[in-house]
């Protein structure tokens, strides 16, 4: 075990720092949700209603559904998880829990990524840590 976290600390990750191509502004027309399978990982992308592309961790913070696989953008320009409805901004702050009596917790959030489109392209940062 430890030779193997000695290892892991002087060889370079796996995957660059930087900023890495994830998909086509195409793909993000009206209502779109483009699931991503990009450096071992699993994101989401979707367009906001002010245009702005949000890309999140594919899986919600509650109960683990992948936001990809049945999941809608609302009116308020949100993607809404399939199983309980939970809603995330392109920031990834939940905006809206359904049975929620008060106030959305901050806490309550999901990793989002920051974006920037380019000729067509949405790129995100990644730093491997």
């Amino acid at each position: 075990v430890k030779a193997r976290r000695r290892r892991a600390r002087e060889f370079p990750p796996p995957y660059p720092n930087g900023w890495i191509r994830v998909c086509s502004t195409e793909d993000l027309k009206g209502k779109k949700i483009k699931s991503i399978s990009a450096l071992g990982r699993e994101f989401v992308a979707f367009r906001g209603k002010d245009g702005r592309v949000g890309v999140l961790d594919a899986y919600c913070p509650h109960l683990g559904a992948h936001l990809g696989q049945g999941g809608t953008i609302t009116e308020q320009g949100a993607l809404e998880c399939p199983f309980h409805k939970w809603s995330f901004d392109v920031d990834g702050k939940c905006v809206q829990i359904p049975y929620c009596r008060t106030q959305v917790p901050e806490r309550a959030r999901t990793r989002a990524y920051h974006v920037r489109e380019h000729l067509g392209m949405v790129f995100i940062w990644f730093h491997a840590e």
